[in-house]
């Protein structure tokens, strides 16, 4: 479930660069600033300048983009060069300066930014003129890149690709294999490094299940890693070198769950905003037998609204970018994005290049577990019935909170000291912060123990891999107040409560990592 994030990492380090600022008249020059007309780039005369992130460009530069020669029948100044006339076919287009109301055909429109003069220079908002006169218009503000695209392709570039994410979401089988390379350049004396990151994942929606292998290189080390998602049970290995390590087994809690399910969602890294569709043109296949979508647009997770923030901390100057989108004719399904962009710092260059396939769709392939989880799910089913028991929103909230702050202590039956238990049990005590947690506790009803016991049993059961059945006991200052035994994946409603009239006290011990000591948790 971690995989979006491995995947594009690297990519979403990238953000704008800062220009110069003007506050008394909130403008920013942005000399950096890249525009693309119909996916070819503009070379732009006069330094471009924001207001409140709106792109401004001169009326020059601005003319040139829409085919409008500067004269008497297309664009007119008036006498005190106060109002400018665009005429284009039967568009009519008035614009004042000082001024964010303009007259389309004798029609009041607003403009995203009032037209300014700035260092003699006279300079207009791009986004609403270029639409009025028929184009489509995107900015990805974080990287300065500004995209004007003909109506009628940016809709037939919207349309495929919409069309493709909606086939890929629908897809209930399909692999992923990523191939990543990163090249660092030194730009004292052109030293590189090389590292590379090589992975796949197989997904089953249908049946909740996922593999996930990824091998790291950095230098001369080697990072292997596995992992299988099966319904809300995760299973990894990760060793450096060859070989592996031990297996460890984690039930994932419910919303680290939703949020796997959600990454599964093409739309989260195949982001379709209005910068893909007027930055990507569309061609063939030498073969073809597919869709290509191509563009100097940067990389895709950089259209995603990233913490603001943490992009400020990454200073990188965008020296180039691609994105290439591979789309089948016969399936309408991605086959392959191709991700490129170089980036420098000041004493570094990065080359970045990763490729995303996408094969093995919906062809029946079940995915190959190793023989210990094939072993471990025969004892512990990994599909489970959704918990019958409703409880109302205040009471989840206390529930939610208390499992936040209360502290899990896991015991398991490694040795029978000093609780006599069998190798197949197991102890979770549940122990409640203070004596508020305990007063909210105690006014729960039957239900909402019970979801609460369960909850904290399942979503630690990696603490006693093996245990068929788990004690959970709930504790606050050496006294425990209920306690209710489940088994793994469990309906909380087969929980039986045991309720204590009177707080009995109780010790509680702290098992090594090696489970063969403890130690008394209360000192």
């Amino acid at each position: 479930m971690k995989r979006i994030f491995i995947i594009f990492l690297c990519l979403s380090f990238l953000f704008s660069i800062t220009g110069v600022t003007f506050a008394a008249n909130n403008i920013v020059e942005s000399p950096n600033y890249k525009v693309f007309l119909n996916c070819n780039p503009v070379n732009i005369v006069d330094t471009p300048v924001t207001v409140n992130n709106e792109l401004m460009l001169t009326d020059t530069d601005l003319l040139g983009i829409l085919g409008i020669k500067l004269d008497s029948k297309s664009a007119i100044w008036d006498t005190k060069k106060t109002s400018l006339t665009l005429i284009y076919g039967t568009t009519k287009l008035i614009i004042t300066m000082g001024s964010n109301k303009a007259k389309l055909n004798n029609k009041i429109v607003l403009l995203n930014a009032t037209p300014t003069a700035y260092k003699g220079k006279k300079y207009f908002p791009v986004t609403t003129i270029v639409q009025v006169f028929g184009k489509e218009a995107a900015a990805d503000i974080y990287l300065k890149c500004f995209y004007i695209r003909n109506n009628s392709d940016f809709i037939k570039t919207r349309l495929l690709l919409e069309k493709a994410v909606a086939t890929m979401n629908s897809l209930d089988r399909y692999k992923q294999t990523n191939n990543d390379r990163n090249i660092y350049t030194n730009l004292a004396d052109q030293t590189k490094d090389e590292s590379s990151n090589s992975s796949y994942f197989e997904i089953d929606r249908k049946n909740e299940n996922e593999l996930y292998y990824s091998e790291s290189m950095l230098l001369n080390s080697v990072f292997k890693y596995y992992s299988y998602v099966i319904g809300r049970t995760e299973y990894t290995n990760s060793e450096f070198g060859s070989g592996l390590g031990a297996w460890k087994r984690e039930i994932v809690s419910e919303k680290s769950f939703e949020d796997h399910i959600a990454g599964d969602d093409y739309r989260n890294y195949v982001n379709l905003r209005d910068v893909l569709y007027a930055g990507l043109q569309l061609t063939s296949s030498t073969d073809g037998k597919s869709n290509i979508l191509k563009g100097n647009i940067f990389p895709i997770c950089s259209f995603q609204q990233h913490d603001k923030e943490y992009q400020k901390m990454m200073v990188p100057e965008i020296k180039d970018g691609s994105i290439e989108i591979e789309i089948s004719k016969t399936t309408n399904c991605i086959t392959r994005i191709t991700n490129h962009f170089c980036y420098i710092d000041e004493t570094k260059q990065s080359d970045y290049f990763t490729d995303i396939l996408y094969d093995k769709i919906n062809d029946g392939t079940n995915i190959q577990l190793p023989e210990y989880i094939v072993n471990d799910l025969k004892v512990n089913p990994a599909v489970a019935e959704e918990p019958t028991l409703s409880i109302n929103d205040s009471e989840q909230t206390v529930i939610n909170n208390l499992y936040d702050t209360a502290q899990m202590v896991a015991i398991d039956g490694g040795f029978k000291e000093p609780y006599d238990l069998s190798t197949s049990e197991a102890i979770l005590f549940i122990i409640l912060k203070d004596a508020k947690s305990l007063e909210s506790f105690n006014k729960l009803s039957d239900n909402a123990i019970k979801i609460f016991i369960n909850n904290c049993i399942q979503d630690n059961f990696g603490e006693y891999l093996g245990c068929s059945n788990v004690h959970g006991i709930v504790v606050f200052d050496k006294k425990k107040y209920v306690s209710a035994d489940a088994s793994y994946r469990v309906d909380p409603s087969k929980l039986n409560l045991s309720r204590y009239s009177k707080a009995v006290a109780v010790n509680i011990v702290k098992q090594n990592k090696a489970n063969n000591t403890y130690e008394n948790y209360y000192k």
